[in-house]
């Protein structure tokens, strides 16, 4: 009986742990996928600025792989307001980049907008080299 007791527990705890890292991945994965979907033609799928349009841009395309300085925290509210437009104002001209917040509301398939800045501006969190 103890044993079994033992087993059924090692057992629990093996897919507790496996829930666990499958929602941990599944958590991840939203914010990569957007990434390559809306980002990666201009920013490229290394996030270094490189993407196959990037050459046809006006302005070079930043590298999204350095926006946190080294010691700091990442710069949440400025990704995010970059992402979805609400930095953008008339007077100080165009960011060059799309106003994906409103691309989002119109884009059939696509979770609320906020939800898909908020997973890219995570997926941006992980791929900082100077963390």
């Amino acid at each position: 009986m103890m044993r079994r007791l033992i087993a059924v527990a090692a057992l629990s705890t093996l897919c507790l742990a496996a829930t666990v890292t499958t929602a941990a991945a599944q958590g991840a994965q939203p914010g990569a996928k957007y990434f390559k979907q809306y980002c990666a033609a201009c920013h490229g799928l290394d996030a270094k600025g490189n993407g196959p349009a990037a050459p046809a841009m006006k302005m070079k395309v930043p590298d999204l792989t350095v926006l946190q300085e080294k010691g700091q925290e990442f710069p949440t509210m400025a990704v995010m307001t970059n992402i979805d437009g609400t930095k953008a104002l008339a007077a100080h001209g165009s960011s060059g980049m799309p106003i994906w917040g409103r691309a989002f509301e119109h884009t059939k398939g696509t979770p609320r907008p906020e939800n898909v800045v908020f997973s890219l501006v995570n997926y941006l969190k992980t791929i900082q080299v100077n963390k």
